[in-house]
């Protein structure tokens, strides 16, 4: 039963890399569409 516990923490750490991943993928895109400097075009 104490196994558990080494079978859970990898996934847990995976899922938080994952969102933390996740995260600086979507505000650099969004970092990326919103800069003045490389959209002088316009919205």
């Amino acid at each position: 039963m104490h196994n558990m516990h080494f079978a859970t923490a990898p996934f847990l750490y995976y899922r938080l890399f994952n969102m933390r991943v996740l995260t600086i993928w979507i505000v650099s895109s969004l970092v990326l569409n919103a800069n003045p400097f490389k959209s002088s075009k316009g919205i």
